[in-house]
């Protein structure tokens, strides 16, 4: 909850819970409509070559993960976003 509160732009507190619990819980459908629709805005922008080490994998109710180099990942709030 405190990572989705720094770079979520939600305001409202029980709108994140239900959120999270809808893509924490493994035996709800709901990650895979999160999944497809990431992976199609990376396809939307991204030639599939490049977009794939960015997809969302993992076998269903299994952790997921992406093939992204972590040395490439740069942890940034919402607020350093905006320059607020």
């Amino acid at each position: 909850m405190a990572i989705y509160k720094e770079v979520s732009y939600r305001k409202n507190l029980d709108g994140m819970k239900e959120s999270i619990n809808k893509l924490t819980n493994p035996i709800c459908p709901f990650i895979n409509s999160y999944v497809s629709r990431i992976k199609r805005a990376f396809c939307n922008h991204f030639d599939d070559s490049l977009a794939k080490i960015y997809y969302i994998r993992g076998e269903w109710g299994e952790p997921k993960f992406i093939t992204l180099d972590r040395q490439l990942v740069t942890w940034q709030t919402y607020k350093e976003r905006m320059g607020v």
